[in-house]
């Protein structure tokens, strides 16, 4: 069996159902393959595809990727969560739209009173 990123090794992901624990905001790994000399050096994680359109409807990703990495003999399927913008960031934005705001009414006020 052989796989290169034009032809893909297709891997359908299936929960049979909604996850009770399931949390698309950590990130998850779990042992799919277990090799006994281990896997060989030509081993990309673009040789491989997902089909998560049974997982998908009953669990969100909210933006999170699945992948597949190397972890000695074993070959590893991964979920990684989407970054989450820090709440410091969101208080940033809110303030420099306050600012804009601010100015533009500003400015437009000035303009009226000359």
């Amino acid at each position: 069996m052989s796989s290169n990123e034009v032809n893909p090794f297709l891997i359908k992901i299936d929960s049979l159902g909604a996850l009770d624990l399931w949390d698309p905001h950590q990130n998850y790994s779990w042992k799919i393959v277990e090799a006994q000399t281990g896997i060989k050096n030509t081993f990309s994680p673009t040789y491989f595809a997902f089909d998560i359109s049974a997982f998908g409807d009953e669990n969100n990703l909210s933006g999170g990727k699945f992948s597949v990495s190397v972890n000695g003999n074993d070959l590893m399927l991964n979920f990684t969560a989407a970054a989450v913008p820090e709440p410091s960031t969101g208080i940033l934005f809110l303030a420099m739209g306050v600012i804009v705001f601010w100015f533009f009414r500003k400015t437009s006020m000035n303009g009226r009173m000359q």
